[in-house]
């Protein structure tokens, strides 16, 4: 162990002995399944203080045996922040001192940005401390977005064809901060396959509880109202007042509460509730969050991704860089728009980006702290519903050409999300001076992804095996925009910083927490002087890798990210 990691242990010992409230996860990857006793008995060999382990993947009959593989050790009493140095530096001596594939600090990230409430204001202003959020009325036409990704056209398709229209039959899952009671959500929820990974009990609610001006309660209710919600789509361009219309207000939907706010992840939380919609038989995972790359996360959405469940993800609000689980290659990334067909200013971007979709005051149901009104709606901003809305158009595909079809007729190794995705891309709308490297090929067309048909059989998609939380690529392609303009702006140019890939690999979920916290740090309004001034603290390992590597007044990326 290293001097530093002595001290934290010595900091656990004092912290465990006084009774202190919080906890300290650090999620361990073996290299075969473990019983949890035994590697309690090694870690405590490296860790002589109180901890727990338990698999993070709970054992069922339609659990992966891959997944069995990770356990969750819990160091209770101890808060994360208020240790004498990195967690990171604890993470890396357990793996090395255990032979681990991974260890990695459960760190609850506040990556995912929303909208800032100014304390008395109305229900649809909000403050903007990062210059993301557009402070306009909503457009008056309320299915704008629908029109934007020709979704009545798409249903009135499959009606002509005689095909199941509106996504009827599809399963959609949504790990989020599960749901509240609203009159747009009556019949679409399907609570038989829902659950609280949070609460380990069978009930979705979302308490709709506040932790600070940037909470969003209420979050997944609206995400879930703009996916599925039953209202119908008017004559004319003025909705009626308390209606919205999901793209596929015929499919059921699955709320799985995983997070308490959406500038509160767990990544590991989310890993256990896409294994949770993988096991319950849904088609289509639709996450409206994100974060730092995790090797729980990806093994659970390659997992999900090989028994032919679509799976998307948000690209992110307002930290420019696409976020985890959107920047794997195996998820599909969603950016934003708005009603102009231009890009929504919050959206995250970049070459990860598959295509984008309504993000820019899309109409949604509302439900928010001390909130009693249960039929409120109004314009909301983010790449949130920009997913939402395309997980929708995955159900109308999946309805309109049969689920068991598509399935039959993949080439080999390919996958539904392999052919979903590349029928996406290809049919996607493309305005005007569209930005196709950093916000995809287009905006979602769900008529021409219909008219296209079910497409021919292909190979398999990227990122077909588990590499670990992040492949030296995706951390790289981070890194690069980190180090500009220092760096030529290509991925390659990320290995010139002095890291080697297999220090990209070791380090990349510690250099993505550092680069998005140093990104913060610099956009956002600080709350004082002296907290921006404070830059996060890396690991002393990953500190000396970087000061080895070219030290911090010649090597660009430690500059960049404030090492000194």
């Amino acid at each position: 162990m290293t001097g530093i990691a002595k001290e934290i242990i010595a900091h656990i010992q004092a912290v465990q002995s006084g009774g202190g409230g919080g906890a300290l996860n650090i999620i361990l990857e073996t290299r075969m399944r473990v019983v949890p006793a035994t590697l309690v008995a090694a870690a405590k060999e490296v860790l002589p203080v109180t901890l727990e382990v338990e698999p993070l993947f709970p054992a069922t009959a339609g659990g992966d045996a891959d997944l069995g593989r990770f356990q969750r050790l819990r160091l209770p009493g101890v808060v994360p922040g208020a240790l004498p140095g990195s967690t990171f530096d604890l993470a890396y001596a357990l793996k090395d001192a255990l032979d681990l594939v991974s260890a990695e600090p459960d760190l609850e990230t506040e990556f995912y940005r929303q909208p800032i409430r100014q304390p008395g204001a109305g229900p649809e202003f909000r403050g903007d401390n990062l210059n993301c959020w557009v402070n306009t009325p909503a457009p008056p036409d309320r299915v704008w977005a629908l029109r934007s990704m020709r979704v009545p056209q798409a249903w009135d398709y499959s009606v002509a064809q005689g095909r199941l229209a509106q996504g009827r039959g599809v399963s959609i899952a949504q790990p989020d901060t599960g749901v509240a009671l609203h009159v747009e959500l009556e019949g679409a929820l399907d609570f038989t396959r829902a659950t609280d990974v949070l609460e380990g009990d069978q009930n979705p609610a979302d308490d709709l509880i506040g932790d600070g001006p940037a909470a969003n309660p209420g979050h997944g209710t609206g995400t879930a109202s703009v996916a599925v919600s039953r209202g119908a789509v008017p004559a004319t361009p003025v909705h009626g007042a308390g209606e919205v219309v999901g793209t596929a207000p015929q499919a059921s939907l699955a709320p799985i509460r995983c997070i308490e706010s959406v500038i509160r992840i767990s990544q590991a939380s989310v890993a256990k509730a896409v294994e949770h919609a993988r096991q319950q038989g849904c088609h289509v995972i639709t996450m409206s969050l994100g974060g730092l790359p995790s090797a729980a996360l990806k093994a659970a959405l390659l997992r999900a991704v090989e028994d032919n469940i679509i799976v998307l993800a948000a690209a992110g609000n307002c930290v420019g860089w696409v976020v985890w689980p959107a920047a794997y290659e195996r998820c599909i990334a969603v950016g934003g728009t708005n009603i102009q067909d231009g890009t929504w200013k919050g959206s995250c971007h970049g070459p990860q980006v598959d295509v984008s979709a309504p993000a820019e005051l899309v109409w949604r149901a509302v439900r928010e702290a001390g909130d009693t009104q249960f039929d409120r709606i109004s314009g909301g901003q983010g790449t949130s519903f920009a997913v939402a809305l395309t997980a929708g158009v995955a159900a109308l595909w999946l309805a309109h050409h049969g689920r068991a079809a598509l399935i039959a007729n993949l080439g080999s190794g390919e996958r539904l999300q392999d052919r979903f995705r590349r029928l996406l891309m290809e049919t996607a709308r493309r305005p005007a001076a569209w930005n196709a490297e950093e916000y995809g090929t287009g905006i979602v067309d769900a008529e021409a992804l219909l008219m296209r048909g079910p497409g021919t059989p292909g190979g398999a998609g990227p990122e077909s095996v588990h590499l670990g939380a992040s492949d030296a690529v995706s951390i790289a392609r981070l890194l690069t925009d980190v180090a500009k303009p220092e760096a030529t702006p290509h991925v390659g140019a990320a290995f010139q910083v002095g890291l080697s890939p297999a220090e990209l690999e070791r380090y990349g979920v510690e250099l993505a927490w550092l680069a998005f916290k140093t990104r913060l740090a610099t956009v956002a309004a600080p709350a004082s002087p002296e907290a921006a001034a404070q830059p996060p603290v890396p690991s002393v390992e990953l500190a000396t890798v970087l000061a080895r590597a070219g030290g911090t007044v010649a090597n660009p990326l430690a500059k960049a990210l404030r090492v000194r």
